[in-house]
């Protein structure tokens, strides 16, 4: 009697709430329509490179290096792992494109002939079967991988298996950059497929036969993901090496089994005749068992800036602390000698009393023999240690902690 005088005092609520939900389940269906349209077109865009990769550069260049009438290349590739690495990476790489190959297949039948709302739950689990395994191949050999094209990068044979000029830096630095893409791909996929699950979850009603195996997948890859996390960030700092190898004219650095870049980023190199000028502007990337820096030029003026290697501060036997006070008031006070020797700073001299300086201090310690003297013959002589001294302005406290810390635990691990 209650609800039927509700019912008649409100004719139109219980229609406008069917409504709604009405509404809402076509909202959910639309938006599920479009999280599978994204994930298919991004599967198919991933898999086109990965093929291009595969066919017109790994396979390629195999059998190129492999034709027995280019005597150079087998020279030059004599004593390497350049072939076996391609080898490895070629199989490897198969293994990837048959797993995402056979779930872009699935999801798309599925998806073409029921729609949006029939479950997928059980296409994603065949994929979270799979998928670990392959991935895990293809890390496994993921260092040698890059010391291989560290390798082939630094020979002409790049250059002619490319077919460009070995003078055309600019269009050599584009392949190096798409290989580059091209090998951190893999690394970052899965966490496409846990947020089309985390989206295709969220736009799911609760009573849909397929919600609870979809929430269930979804923290599966969730989970592997967090496990995956530490081995990703190894592998991209490794490649990181090779990047920088390329991307830095005059760099020294050569991939190693052992060497990652750690950190980069530009900083004020501090001038110890000139502490308060803020000129010198560098460019300092970390590795694990050095610190190099180097500055922006540009060679004229028609010509794009090239980033350029100036130095490097090895940590082996080095200290390094934050700026300490005495220093700190010396940039603070903003003043310059009254002779200077070298050249000018065109900075203006500013007092920066009430700016907050942050930063660090690294002192090297390298060892060098003297000139001997020949006229009684060669004599046996110690080395002497010369000390150097760095200093590095940053731009805040959080940055400074950071630097420090993986500056003294890369010092650490170099002893």
């Amino acid at each position: 009697m209650i609800y039927a005088a509700h019912l008649k005092a409100n004719p139109n609520q219980v229609p406008m709430k069917k409504e709604k939900q009405v509404l809402d389940a076509s909202r959910h269906v639309v938006h599920k329509q479009q999280t599978l349209d994204r994930m298919i077109q991004s599967e198919t865009t991933y898999l086109n490179r990965l093929s291009t990769f595969q066919d017109t550069f790994v396979r390629a260049l195999k059998i190129w290096l492999n034709n027995t009438e280019k005597k150079e290349s087998t020279r030059k590739i004599k004593g390497t792992s350049l072939i076996e690495a391609m080898d490895n990476l070629e199989r490897n790489l198969g293994n990837l494109l048959d797993t995402h190959s056979n779930f872009l297949k699935q999801i798309k039948e599925r998806y073409s002939i029921w729609g949006p709302t029939q479950l997928v739950s059980d296409i994603f689990s065949e994929l979270f079967v799979k998928l670990p395994a392959a991935h895990t191949s293809f890390v496994e050999h993921y260092v040698d991988y890059l010391i291989a094209f560290d390798t082939l990068f630094r020979t002409s044979l790049f250059s002619k298996f490319m077919q460009i000029n070995k003078n055309d830096t600019a269009q050599l630095q584009k392949n190096i950059e798409e290989i580059v893409h091209y090998l951190e791909m893999p690394l970052s996929r899965s966490r496409v497929y846990e947020k089309a699950l985390q989206q295709l979850k969220h736009h799911s009603d609760p009573k849909h036969p397929d919600y609870t195996s979809i929430a269930k997948i979804a923290e599966k890859f969730k989970g592997f993901e967090a496990e995956w996390e530490e081995r990703r960030t190894n592998c991209l700092s490794r490649l990181a090496v090779l990047q920088t190898c390329f991307t830095i004219q005059g760099c020294p650095i050569t991939v190693t089994r052992r060497r990652r870049l750690l950190l980069s980023n530009a900083f004020i190199h501090v001038d110890v005749d000139d502490p308060s000028s803020t000129t010198d502007i560098r460019i300092y990337y970390l590795y694990n068992d050095q610190l190099i820096h180097c500055k922006k030029q540009k060679e004229k003026k028609d010509q794009p800036t090239t980033t350029v290697y100036k130095g490097t501060i090895i940590l082996k036997d080095s200290d390094v602390q934050p700026l300490q006070s005495t220093i700190i008031e010396k940039i603070k006070k903003g003043k310059k000698p009254l002779f200077k020797i070298g050249k000018r700073s065109n900075d203006p001299t500013v007092p920066v009393a009430n700016c907050e300086i942050f930063g660090f201090e690294i002192v090297t310690r390298e060892y060098i023999k003297p000139l001997e003297q020949t006229y009684f013959g060669s004599l046996p002589v110690d080395v002497i240690p010369v000390l150097r001294r760095y200093i590095i302005r940053v731009h805040s406290l959080e940055e400074q902690n950071l630097w420090y810390e993986t500056i003294r635990k890369a010092i650490n691990l170099s002893k």
